[in-house]
């Protein structure tokens, strides 16, 4: 729980539209279901990153007038973000549409001047998503405004540099890091489907974890850091092997009524174990599907089907 309390907000599209006050907006990391270390090669990439990230920000610094945006920018963001994108417009229209992007960044400038994210109210944030929302439908292909080969993640970008203390860069490393995103979110690429949805849930996540640090040094460590889900079995041996593999880890003993395994304990036992593993904060809806996985994977179709009948079992004599 952050200084901020626990928030609770609803989208409409982009746009937030309402907020109450109420549990976590998410829990982004669940510990008990991921393990993390650094991906090296994210930090090669970070840190060659860094230069760019440089470069942009000195440039940003001299300019006479801040938000009169042009063609230099675009170049510099996608300097920043890689890739092989490319801007097809000439300079003339990139700069008539670039006048209504700056007219929008004056008015965010004005209304939040040099404030952090970690210290606006929840009706500033609520601004704050709003503006995002004007800009994000600035890149939509039916927008007038809409700049060829700039796409939603360099404009998140654009803002990030000229808004360092305000909104966080859209990326998926990010999202991933965040949890925010699963499987069903990318296309086969692997890219994000609707990446642009994900950006009011991004700002509130960095909104309410850079209490003690900037959205800079946040966006690094989610960005670099790689997180493998840990196997069911691993975390019941955490809970009754006591530093080796339990005996009863792939729990048939709880979940096959037709297996020998769970002949090996009686029903006091099986409800014992259950009640621990609840008591554990273990979602039981997740455990049983990751049980039917496994079971999957080893081919043993017959523990897969009668697994739900196991629970159900369990679930009579739980009172």
């Amino acid at each position: 729980m952050t200084k901020f309390g626990l928030v609770n907000f609803y989208f409409v599209g982009l746009g937030c539209v309402y907020l109450d006050i109420g549990s976590n907006f998410s829990e982004t990391l669940n510990e008990q279901n991921y393990r993390m270390e650094t991906d090296n090669r994210a930090l090669q990439q970070w840190d060659k990153s860094e230069i760019s990230y440089i470069n942009y920000a000195n440039y940003i610094s001299t300019k006479t007038k801040k938000f009169k945006l042009n063609l230099i920018d675009l170049l510099y963001v996608s300097n920043f973000k890689g890739g092989y994108a490319t801007i097809n417009e000439t300079e003339e229209i990139i700069l008539e549409k670039l006048n209504i992007y700056g007219q929008l960044f004056i008015e965010i400038n004005n209304k939040f001047e040099n404030k952090k994210l970690n210290e606006l109210d929840k009706n500033e944030i609520l601004e704050l998503n709003n503006f995002a929302d004007k800009l994000l439908k600035l890149t939509d292909p039916k927008s007038i405004y809409k700049i060829d080969g700039f796409s939603v993640s360099f404009l998140t970008a654009l803002l990030h540099f000229y808004f360092p203390n305000l909104y966080p860069i859209l990326d998926r490393r990010v999202l991933n890091g965040l949890k925010l995103i699963t499987e069903y979110d990318l296309d086969t690429q692997g890219q994000v489907k609707n990446l642009k949805d994900f950006y009011p849930k991004l700002i509130l996540e960095f909104w309410q974890k850079t209490e003690h640090k900037t959205i800079r040094e946040l966006d690094r460590e989610l960005f670099i850091t790689k997180f493998h889900k840990v196997h069911y079995q691993e975390k019941i041996d955490k809970i009754f092997g006591k530093g080796s593999l339990w005996k009863h880890r792939t729990l048939r003993t709880l979940f096959d009524p037709y297996s020998s395994e769970y002949n090996e304990t009686t029903m006091d036992k099986k409800v014992e174990i259950l009640k621990t593993i609840i008591e554990n904060k273990f979602n039981l809806t997740d455990l049983i599907q990751e049980y039917k996985e496994f079971y999957n994977e080893e081919n043993k179709i017959h523990v897969v089907e009668i697994a739900d009948e196991g629970l159900d079992i369990l679930m009579k004599n739980l009172t």
